[in-house]
């Protein structure tokens, strides 16, 4: 929330560009910091505490931040950033693990979707919510953000009191039998067969590469919008409600087609060269400044971009299959934490001293990267493998038997 009004924290707070990033590189640090012990928290508690404790950390935090829209209260606006952090950790790698104990592989790629979508829409409402709230005087601005913590403290104080009424561990039964013999076999699985898994590598590097160009992107929109274009704040609320929207309908879209007809090459190959294509686009247009066609741009590149992160998680659990996700996902967190805490103001420092073009070089390097990795690739899918008719013959007599006798 606080990148995407970076220009008027800095003003309020009296800090610079570089400063306000630290609201969303806190999340990767801590991460790095605590990641072992969340990821093992996980393992051995289960995702429904993993939920509570996270729900709890992003309502305590956000009810600090009430307290921060003064101007020498800063510190604790990074307060309660560094609380939501400690409880994002926990849930950081969950929606895979959460898709294989309760939904078919064949659903695993919308489940992803939904999740990744309801991200975009959360994101969205950080690019307007500001602009129909946030008043430019400076004795009003404290009043506009103290005003938004309340609406995002009630959110997630609701969002809280559901996850302890209503979630459940896991279902009585396994939604496959592939689920059912991948947990018999999670103790027997070394981490050095997986790390020389070739498809895991590059996968995870290109997921990794995606995830530091993602991160990096949203939190200097601000930055490169308002040092291109007088009109900036305008623009940047309309392209961030573009750039999001469509991620939601994208990501929600390609993974239900992805379910479907399980085309993972095609796909990936296609929403890859777009998004790389659409990205340059978007690069010349803010160089030239053409709002219509950046709008036009944008509103693509979203539908074609975050639609990759269902696409690539559900690649990278079926190149692992059977090793525990937890395991696979918690590595990649990691790494895209360490390059984040980085990339982000590295690319702040590049945009102030050396312009936006700078930036956008790296950028389109970050970019093609991640698809030139997924191109080596061998797309072994050993779940989809598995998944061969005489097996799914056996799974509905067996879960049949199962029902039978637990009734």
């Amino acid at each position: 929330m606080y990148t995407s009004i970076a220009n008027v924290v800095q003003q309020f707070y009296s800090i610079s560009y570089l400063i306000v990033t630290f609201t969303t590189i806190v999340f990767a640090i801590v991460f790095v910091l605590l990641s072992y012990f969340a990821l093992q928290s996980v393992r051995k508690y289960g995702l429904r505490n993993a939920y509570v404790i996270a729900s709890f950390c992003s309502a305590l935090g956000a009810a600090i931040k009430c307290f921060g829209p003064r101007k020498d209260d800063f510190y604790i606006i990074i307060l309660g950033q560094l609380i939501v952090a400690i409880g994002k950790c926990f849930v950081s790698t969950t929606t895979p693990i959460l898709a294989g104990v309760w939904f078919k592989s064949d659903e695993s790629a919308t489940v992803i979707g939904v999740d990744v979508g309801c991200q975009m829409l959360t994101t969205m409402v950080t690019f307007w919510l500001p602009s129909m709230i946030l008043k430019h005087d400076e004795e009003q601005i404290s009043t506009s953000l103290k005003v938004m913590s309340m609406i995002v403290a009630f959110s997630t104080s609701i969002c809280f009191i559901l996850i302890v009424i209503f979630m459940q561990e896991k279902p009585k039964l396994p939604p496959t039998i592939l689920q059912k013999r991948k947990i018999e076999q999670i103790e027997k699985l070394p981490l050095k067969a997986l790390l020389k898994n070739r498809d895991y590598i590059l996968f995870s590097l290109s997921v990794i590469v995606t995830y530091t160009f993602d991160s990096t992107l949203s939190v200097l929109l601000n930055q490169i919008l308002m040092s291109t274009f007088q009109n900036g704040e305008l623009i940047e609320t309309i392209v961030g409600t573009l750039l999001m929207g469509l991620g939601f309908v994208g990501s929600i879209c390609i993974p239900v087609i992805l379910d479907k007809f399980k085309k993972f090459k095609l796909t990936t190959y296609l929403i890859f060269s777009l998004a790389v294509v659409l990205f340059s686009f978007i690069h010349a247009c803010i160089w030239l400044r053409k709002e219509f066609l950046l709008y036009v741009s944008v509103a693509l590149f979203g539908f074609f971009f975050y639609c990759r992160y269902a696409v690539l998680v559900d690649i990278i659990a079926e190149v692992t299959y059977p090793y525990p996700q937890n395991t696979v996902f918690g590595i990649l967190a990691f790494t895209v934490s360490v390059l984040v805490s980085m990339f982000i103001p590295a690319l702040s420092w590049l945009i102030h001293y050396f312009g936006t073009n700078s930036a956008f070089f790296v950028l389109n390097l970050l970019l093609l990267s991640s698809f030139i990795l997924i191109i080596n690739a061998k797309w072994n899918l050993k779940r989809k493998d598995e998944e061969n008719p005489i097996l799914i013959a056996e799974i509905y007599d067996i879960q049949n038997e199962e029902i039978v006798n637990h009734t």
